[in-house]
């Protein structure tokens, strides 16, 4: 036996509206920030302690060994310096943080004491520099 009763569709019967829920909010999206935030450390062989002038004027003879007068003309803010950890936070123009990448990376002796610079943080905002997700403690 052959069943002849057809099945309706059930959609058929059913008429649906489909709404589509948009976001109330917009998105903003920054680009081409005219700062880097770089945290660097300066590590010596022997160990010593160095003032923030010392600092600046050691970041500048490294940028001088590398680029010659060039580069001890960039334009280099210490924003906060650290003399027990021997610290520094820099704000460096964004056009310019390859050269000090670069020389501070060749850097490596500093009033004949053999040392060496860590890049510790980088970053184009500030705000990610003071609260590093890292080093965050839920408790």
């Amino acid at each position: 036996m052959i069943n002849t009763n057809k099945r309706k569709n059930v959609d058929d019967k059913i008429n649906v509206k489909t709404k589509i829920a948009l976001p109330k909010y917009s998105t903003i999206t920054v680009s081409d920030n005219e700062f880097q935030y770089v945290k660097v450390n300066l590590e010596f062989e022997k160990p010593r302690k160095l003032s923030e002038g010392f600092y600046k004027k050691a970041i500048t003879t490294a940028l001088y060994e590398a680029f010659g007068n060039i580069g001890a003309g960039l334009f280099i803010d210490i924003l906060e310096f650290d003399f027990e950890k021997q610290n520094c936070l820099l704000r460096i123009p964004n056009d310019n943080i390859s050269m000090f990448g670069s020389a501070l990376t060749l850097f490596h002796s500093f009033e004949n004491n053999p040392c060496r610079f860590n890049i510790i943080y980088t970053s184009p905002f500030l705000i990610s520099l003071a609260h590093n997700s890292r080093f965050w403690n839920p408790s």
